[in-house]
Formats: structure tokens, C-alpha cells, sequence
């Protein structure tokens, strides 16, 4: 049972692919069969080589039609389309007056092929001629069914246009769909990218530093050579922690987190943090924009600043705005060059609709200002 229910979901799968490939061969085959019932009833209930004929060429010329709609270019809309259009109203009027009434469905052939073959203004002017021309044949054949022959091509002709247009919105949303995917990866992998150059940077860092203090020490004072190596150890733990978390997607970084985690390591090069925050409860994307600032701050200082002191963290939040600010008392380059974690804190602010500002004026100083 499973497997038969399987087997059903992959035909219309497949169905549905190739409906999707061959616009034209679909409108064929669903139009065809409901507009040939009539006809085909009348042919077996009275047989005439006209009928016959008839059973056979007016489908082609439909399915021809609607091929060169669908899939030729937009040239075959001056000569090649109207002549096969004129040649199907032809072939209908033919057999109208031959058969008579039986054949009335298949005026629902030229409405279909009206509505799909031109554009708007040209589909609705070949429309209404159809719909006469069926009018007056059916009338020139003495028949009664002078309204059903021009309905029947109007209604055809406006269900035929609906389903086009229904098609068309379709294709637009899968189109959307695949872009709107396309783009949810991109901004995930931008997020795992930005993740894990805050951890991996920030982190790797500190041990660099640390490694390179302990170098130092280890001929004069193995104790605290030993201490920062424990350092050393404690940080990577943490690092590899981290890295787990930040793959199964749940890192999220917070201000007062970071803040602890900038005072550890700028104090392992001697540099204080003064923090000043006049905010209360951020909301929650800001708080972990401003955590992800001051670690890229606080990082840039580590690797970069020379003989600064302190790095002073202020946080402002008012009604309408909220702001941080990071800045160090020490000497750093005269231009900044932004690289990853600055060209990612950049395009998040953004997003928020704030402004980043990054200055190198005596030490390094980072703003930020989003709308609360």
C-alpha cells in the first residue's frame, strides 16, 4: 500500500515537471478531450467523411496554434499565428455548416487559441471577432444555436485566459520561492561566516597574545609562564565550546556576555574596561548587534592598539534611539582598514536602518546608532 501511494506521488511529480516544461502540450491535452466530446458523439451517431476529417485537423491546427503561442518567438504573432488561427475558424465553419449543431463545441477551440495566442488588447479583439464569425456561420447554417455558438467561444476564451494568467502567477511564485531560498542560504551562511570569525578571531587572539607572553617568561618566571599557558588552555576549550555551538546554529551573543568576555582579555594586555550604560532591557537583536561590537571592538584592540589603558564601553538607549560606542585611549593606525568582522557589523547596522562609524583619530573608536 505504501509503496503504491509512493509510486502515485512521483507520476504526478513527474506530471507536474512536465507540465511545467510543456505549457503548450498540457493546454492540449486538458482542452482537447472537453471540446471534442460533442463532435465525437455526433461522428458515431452519423458518419461523414467531412466529420471524420474534421476529428482529426481541427485538433491539429489547435495543438499547432498553441504550440506556436507558447513555444516560438514573438515574430510568429505578425503572419505564422493569424494565418494558423484563420485556417482554425476556417476548418470550424466548415464543418458547422456541413454537420451542423453537433460541432458547436468545437468553437471552443478558436476561443481557447484567441485568449493564449496575443497580447491582452489583441486577445480580446480576436476574441470578440471569433465569437461573430461563430455567430454568423451558425446562423448561415439555419441553426438555432446562434447564442451557444458565440458563448461558447467567449467562455472558453475567458477560462482559457484565466487559467493562462493562474499559470503564469504560478511560475512567478516558484520563481520568488527559489529566489526567497537562494537568498535564506545565503544570509545563513553570512550569519555561520560572521559566527565564527567572532569566536575563532576574537579567541585566537588572546592565545596569540598569551603565547607570545609566555614565551617571554618562561626563562625568567616559569610560575607565571605556567599560569598563562593554563590561560592558554582554558581559552581553547572554551574556543572549541563555542565553535560546537555556533555550528548547531544556537550562538547567540549578548552584551553583558561579551562585555565579561572583553574585560578578560583586554586585561591580559593590561588594558582596563569602563563600561557606561545608561539603557535598560534592549531588545534583543540590538543587544546582540552591540555584543557583536564590542567583540569585534575589543578584538581590533587586542591585535592592533599600542599602549593604550583603558577601553571605554558606552551604551545610550533613548525612546527613539539607541546607540554604543567603544574607544580606547591608545594609538592606532592612521586609516582603518575594514575586514570581515567591521564589513559584517556594517551590513547588520544596516539592516536595522543605523549607521556605523569607524575612526583611527589617536585610538580606535567604533559608534553605532540603530533605531530602538
Amino acid at each position: 500500500m505504501i509503496a503504491i501511494g509512493a509510486g502515485a506521488d512521483d507520476f504526478r511529480l513527474r506530471a507536474f515537471r512536465w507540465m511545467g516544461r510543456h505549457r503548450w502540450g498540457w493546454i492540449v491535452s486538458i482542452w482537447t478531450p472537453v471540446l471534442m466530446i460533442g463532435p465525437l458523439i455526433a461522428t458515431v451517431q452519423d458518419p461523414s467523411p467531412v466529420g471524420i476529417i474534421a476529428l482529426v485537423v481541427i485538433p491539429a491546427l489547435f495543438a499547432g496554434f498553441v504550440w506556436l503561442a507558447i513555444e516560438t518567438p514573438a515574430w510568429t504573432l505578425r503572419v505564422i499565428r493569424p494565418v494558423t488561427l484563420t485556417a482554425l475558424v476556417g476548418a470550424c465553419a466548415a464543418v458547422v455548416l456541413t454537420e451542423g449543431d453537433g460541432w458547436i463545441s468545437a468553437w471552443g477551440f478558436t476561443g481557447v487559441a484567441a485568449a493564449i495566442g496575443f497580447p491582452a488588447l489583441g486577445s480580446a479583439i480576436t476574441l470578440v471577432a471569433a465569437a461573430i464569425v461563430a455567430g454568423v456561420t451558425t446562423a448561415l447554417a439555419a441553426s438555432h444555436a446562434i447564442v451557444a455558438a458565440s458563448a461558447t467561444v467567449l467562455f472558453t476564451g475567458v477560462g482559457a485566459f484565466v487559467i493562462q494568467q493562474l499559470a503564469v502567477s504560478n511560475a512567478e511564485l516558484e520563481r520568488t520561492r527559489r529566489l526567497l531560498a537562494r537568498a535564506a542560504v545565503e544570509e545563513e551562511r553570512l550569519r555561520f561566516a560572521r559566527d565564527l570569525h567572532d569566536v575563532a578571531g576574537h579567541t585566537l587572539s588572546v592565545i596569540v597574545v598569551k603565547a607570545e607572553t609566555a614565551r617571554r617568561l618562561a626563562p625568567t618566571d616559569p610560575d607565571a609562564a605556567a599560569e598563562h599557558a593554563a590561560d592558554i588552555e582554558r581559552l581553547g576549550r572554551d574556543a572549541l565550546r563555542e565553535l560546537r555551538t555556533a555550528v548547531a546554529g544556537y550562538r547567540r551573543s549578548s552584551l553583558d556576555a561579551e562585555l565579561e568576555r572583553a574585560r578578560a582579555s583586554l586585561a591580559s594586555r593590561g588594558v582596563g574596561l569602563a563600561v557606561r550604560k545608561d539603557a535598560g532591557n534592549l531588545d534583543a537583536e540590538i543587544d546582540a548587534l552591540f555584543g557583536s561590537i564590542v567583540l569585534e571592538a575589543s578584538t581590533n584592540l587586542v591585535r592592533h592598539a599600542q599602549r593604550a589603558t583603558v577601553c571605554r564601553v558606552t551604551v545610550v538607549a533613548e525612546p527613539s534611539r539607541a546607540s554604543i560606542e567603544v574607544a580606547d585611549d591608545g594609538a592606532a593606525p592612521a586609516t582603518v582598514r575594514e575586514g570581515t568582522g567591521l564589513t559584517g557589523l556594517r551590513e547588520r547596522v544596516r539592516r536595522l536602518g543605523g549607521e556605523l562609524v569607524v575612526e583611527a583619530n589617536g585610538g580606535f573608536r567604533v559608534r553605532a546608532e540603530v533605531p530602538a
